[in-house]
């Protein structure tokens, strides 16, 4: 029988096959294009010397399976054609785009693309695109902005370069514990070297310190350089907004006096954000009284292992009670099994806070979670957010059950996020933050498996009237449709993002119901 073989880029036809296809093609053509089953009927065999139809039937069907192995070969040659011939032209093509770019918006690239890459990456942003073309490298001279960071991975002739082309903009200025690995340094060999020693690093910024909007200082080495860094007092810091510290959690705690009061001198009356992480100890009300912005992140010393909450980490807690112009928090804790520090807090009432953002990843439940909601008092609180990682399946239960939020001390609470990695819990477990909070318009769930009521699937009338499920990738086109009848009856808005399991198709049918109040990304 004729037949067609495709292999690499290349493919085989016989002749017998080429010519079915064209008298396939040329009937094609008499129809004005148009093909249909009876036009490639036509050109089929179907009066083979057979007088049995049926042998007729197979002997056409074989002659099409060549014609269609054929047209296959063919489709795949000429799709390899295309590719090779579109990644040929690509980076011509994109050249071409780009350079034709004014330079205003060019330059607004440069600075998204080098806020979007961490800090170290962000840095080599900046020198790459200053060496592609003569547009590319005027653009970047004239953008100060993708030159504002400095970091002691850079080398001195680098820094000195930053500190140049910066000219007058704020400076975001951060100490790291080691090299990246990920930096490309050969390219830029002229300004990348090692790692640079504290003393240096800060004797070159320290010049430029009334340009400083932000400071970032991690350390593996506090006994070193926590000293070299407190060669640097009195420092007058008037743009300094943000402040942060990230030090590795050790057993036992650390020198808390020392780390405590490593900031107390340095002069920020501006400062309105800072971040404590791991086990640096910060005596923040002597820093600034006025934050408007805190992030506090615990770890136990062995995250192997569920820990007592380092004591001298208790300094930070309690420092909320002190910082009543917080409008914005973030308290995450990773790792920590017990704590007295925390059992032992009473009534912490911040009366400006709009958002509070809590993370316990493999964290007790009645030690540590329960005790700290309990204490909290926040009555202007509009967005909650709570974050429950790693905890078993009985646990994940228990801290919905637990976690006491009520009107009485949330009193204007609006938005409610409730993430849970993707672990089982009951529709009916929600609510009971709901209804216990009159003034909550939003219930965001992320990340849960939920379990259907046998009687009614998933209940959502006592949600509020606007909910959003997010990567809930166990919601199936059955508890679509029964949330879509609910919330038609209840006025109800709903948005569903990135829930793997619900067909297109029937959140389009479910949009044509609700209309606007049903809103989906896939």
């Amino acid at each position: 029988m004729p037949e067609a073989y495709p292999c690499h880029g290349k493919g085989f036809i016989d002749s017998k096959t080429v010519e079915g296809l064209l008298c396939l093609l040329s009937r094609v053509k008499i129809r004005g294009g148009e093909v249909t089953a009876e036009v490639i009927q036509e050109s089929s065999n179907l009066e083979a010397a057979d007088e049995d139809s049926r042998m007729s039937t197979v002997y056409s069907s074989k002659q099409l399976k060549s014609y269609r192995n054929g047209l296959q070969t063919l489709l795949r040659v000429t799709d390899s054609m295309i590719e090779e011939f579109e990644s040929g032209c690509i980076l011509f093509s994109a050249q071409k785009g780009i350079n034709s770019l004014p330079d205003e918006i060019l330059r607004i690239i440069f600075e998204i693309g080098h806020d979007d890459q961490d800090f170290e990456h962000g840095s080599e942003l900046s020198l790459a695109v200053s060496g592609v073309s003569r547009q590319f490298r005027r653009v970047a001279l004239e953008s100060p902005w993708i030159w504002r960071r400095l970091s002691n991975n850079q080398s001195v002739g680098q820094l000195e370069l930053f500190i140049t082309r910066s000219r007058t903009v704020g400076l975001e200025v951060a100490i790291n514990p080691c090299e990246d690995p990920y930096i490309d340094r050969g390219r830029h060999q002229e300004y990348y070297g090692k790692r640079i020693a504290i003393p240096d690093f800060m004797d070159i910024v320290t010049k430029q310190s009334h340009r400083w909007t932000s400071f970032y200082f991690a350390t593996e080495d506090r006994d070193e350089e926590i000293p070299e860094l407190s060669e640097y007092p009195l420092l007058n810091l008037p743009l300094l907004t943000s402040l942060t510290c990230d030090f590795e959690p050790t057993e036992g705690g650390g020198d808390e006096d020392e780390i405590s009061y490593l900031f107390d001198d340095w002069r920020t009356p501006n400062l309105r954000r800072v971040c404590i992480m791991g086990g640096a100890v910060i005596e923040i009300p002597e820093i600034s009284s006025d934050l408007t912005s805190c992030d506090l992140r615990f770890y136990a010393p062995d995250l192997s292992s569920c820990s007592e909450f380092d004591p001298d980490q208790c300094v930070n807690l309690r420092t909320l009670y002190s910082l009543t112009s917080l409008v914005t928090l973030s308290l995450h804790f990773h790792g920590i099994h017990a704590s007295q520090c925390i059992s032992e807090l009473t009534s912490i009432t911040l009366p400006n806070l709009k958002s509070l953002d809590t993370s316990f990843r493999l964290c007790a439940i009645d030690r540590v979670i329960q005790p700290l909601f309990a204490a909290f008092q926040f009555p202007e609180l509009i967005n909650l957010t709570i974050n429950l990682i790693q905890l078993s399946e009985i646990d994940y239960f228990l801290a919905l059950s637990k976690i006491s939020i009520d009107a009485k001390r949330y009193p204007s609470i609006q938005t409610l996020r409730l993430a849970i990695g993707h672990h089982i819990v009951s529709m009916d477990d929600v609510p009971g933050f709901c209804t216990d909070l009159p003034s909550l318009t939003e219930v965001i769930m992320e990340g849960m498996d939920f379990i259907r009521n046998p009687r009614g699937g998933l209940n959502i009338s006592r949600f509020p009237r606007k909910i959003r499920f997010k990567c809930c990738d166990t919601l199936d086109d059955v508890d679509l449709a029964n949330i879509i009848d609910a919330a038609e009856k209840n006025n109800q808005e709903l948005e569903f993002v990135n829930c793997r399991s619900l067909s297109p198709l029937n959140l389009r049918k479910g949009k044509a119901r609700l209309g606007g109040r049903l809103r989906f990304r896939i």
